[in-house]
């Protein structure tokens, strides 16, 4: 694969000063196709994906307002109708 296809998004700044940092997950497009990589021990209470899963879609939101000037509040409804109508239909992905 070309070297100038594969991008890595910015760390944060304070990953380099943390007394401890520890990254949750990683996601790409391939091909095409979503493929993810999860740290799943990091929680112990299994809810708190929920949280981190909130917090990104208001954190997208934001990025598509910032970037496209859409309304962050119809782009959060979006998201959410997306993932309820794909989280109803999901089989547990391949390991």
């Amino acid at each position: 694969m070309a070297e100038s296809l594969v991008r890595q998004l910015h760390m944060p700044d304070d990953v380099e000063t943390a007394t401890e940092a520890i990254e949750v997950l990683r996601g790409w497009v391939i091909d095409k196709h979503l493929q993810c990589s999860i740290s799943a021990s990091v929680f112990a209470d299994h809810a708190q994906w929920g949280v981190l899963l909130a917090d990104l879609a208001q954190h997208v939101a934001g990025a598509m307002h910032e970037v496209h000037k859409v309304d962050q509040q119809e782009t959060l409804q979006k998201i959410v109708t997306a993932f309820t109508n794909a989280i109803s239909d999901a089989h547990p992905p391949d390991a």
